[in-house]
């Protein structure tokens, strides 16, 4: 169990100890997994799934990953700025207003609307540098990627375009657990992958795999994976844990605020959702929605104190919560509680959360807010991280019109080859 001083240490509130060495872990086990020649974009988005995204860079880039995904352009430039070197691919659509800072910090983008490498072309030329990018197949996902026709012209163009080049042709399951259907998909990104190859337009790798495709569907893995969630330990798919021993890498704790003797029948919280059974102790603990805690577990969560299971009864506040510590002997303020994590015999899994609320696990755990402060731990201690403060490096974000109007522009002057077109974006 937690010392109340180790608690004190780390915060006086609420925080979440990250365990970089599970993520090491879990690292290796989808390393081996894939092989040697197969490489591996680590998906680092959404603050590294909440485990904090430059840590968890700093530590994959030295355990061997090649590359790492992230959503968008700031957080593409927060592992730039952090000194991460390795590539970084913006693996969903890019915004006319990113494309200066992504080609300034050589980020590598992901071409999903044609029109957009209209734009990635001309910063490219402006910048005089050489972009690498990555054209998504939609194989059934149907919110963005391109047909096959439209992936043939878009790959000629960047063939013929001096400042582009094609690193990557992507892929996204939409039915990642159902082995069936997943076989159909795969089906369909093949056949796109193989007309480009007949036209001589695929020199790049092919990417499609996430964590379930990694384990349930080799022939998925290509020349390159991108496994998310399961690098933090967490489970898409219960069929995974007889094939892959992961270890959950976060785990989160907060300290009991207030405690308070109630008799039978007093009612609890907003809207008075639960009225006590017998004569108990209430505990407050200083966590609520607005930290990751869903409403959703009004009365039917449950934390650990003094390694004992305690039931959060009543409505979840915006900053807080209350449990019945009735059942636990000496319960004061300034204890230790674990929201989710193992104390002693007890755990409570972000599965089992998102059981309860009915979604998954990657939401319980991108939902921990920034305002729970994080803890990283190597080598079973503590470590102290670099200041991690990441100064605005973006400039001014242009418009699209802006980009055009700078555009049509510069050809006008230069006479330069007329890039690919799109009256959509014009």
């Amino acid at each position: 169990m937690p010392s109340d001083t180790a608690a004190n240490q780390h915060c006086p509130r609420l925080w979440a100890e990250i365990d970089l060495d599970a993520i090491v872990h879990n690292y290796n086990v989808i390393r081996s997994r894939i092989g040697t020649g197969v490489r591996l974009m680590a998906m680092v988005k959404s603050n590294a799934y909440g485990h904090g995204a430059v840590p968890v860079a700093r530590v994959l880039q030295h355990a061997g990953a090649d590359c790492f995904g992230v959503a968008n352009v700031e957080e593409a430039v927060e592992l730039r700025a952090a000194g991460i070197i390795s590539p970084v691919v913006i693996t969903g659509p890019v915004t006319p207003c990113e494309v200066e800072t992504a080609v300034a910090n050589q980020i590598q983008m992901t071409v999903t609307p044609p029109e957009i490498l209209y734009a990635i072309e001309m910063e490219a030329v402006r910048q005089q540098r050489t972009v690498l990018l990555h054209l998504m197949i939609d194989i059934g996902m149907t919110r963005c990627g391109l047909d096959c026709e439209d992936a043939i012209e878009l790959a000629a163009h960047i063939k013929a375009a001096p400042a582009l080049e094609l690193a990557g042709v992507a892929a996204h399951f939409p039915m990642a657990e159902d082995a069936q259907a997943s076989r159909r998909h795969l089906g369909q990104f093949t056949a796109a992958c193989n007309k480009l190859r007949e036209l001589g337009l695929l020199t790049a790798a092919r990417h499609a795999a996430n964590t379930v495709a990694i384990f349930n569907l080799p022939e998925a893995h290509f020349e390159m994976v991108r496994p998310g969630i399961g690098l933090y330990g967490l489970y898409p798919d219960e069929c995974l844990r007889k094939h892959a021993p992961l270890k959950p890498a976060m785990t989160v704790r907060t300290q009991v605020s207030y405690v308070r003797s109630v008799p039978k029948g007093t009612p609890v919280g907003y809207a008075h959702t639960w009225r006590t059974k017998s004569d108990t102790v209430i505990a407050t603990l200083p966590i609520g929605y607005a930290d990751g805690f869903r409403r959703t577990l009004s009365n039917r969560g449950r934390v650990i104190i003094a390694g004992q299971y305690a039931n959060v009864i009543g409505n979840v506040s915006m900053d807080m919560i209350t449990v019945d510590a009735g059942g636990i002997t000496d319960v004061r303020t300034g204890m230790p509680a674990t929201i989710i994590g193992r104390e002693g015999d007890a755990e409570i899994t972000a599965e089992e959360h998102a059981g309860l609320c009915g979604t998954i696990p990657y939401e319980i755990v991108c939902l921990i807010g920034r305002r729970v402060g994080r803890t990283f731990k190597q080598n079973r201690r503590s470590v102290e991280l670099e200041n991690d403060t990441v100064q605005d490096l973006t400039p001014r974000m242009k418009t699209a019109k802006e980009i055009l109007r700078e555009t049509q522009s510069s050809l006008r002057k230069t006479g330069d080859r007329q890039p690919f077109s799109d009256k959509r974006f014009t």
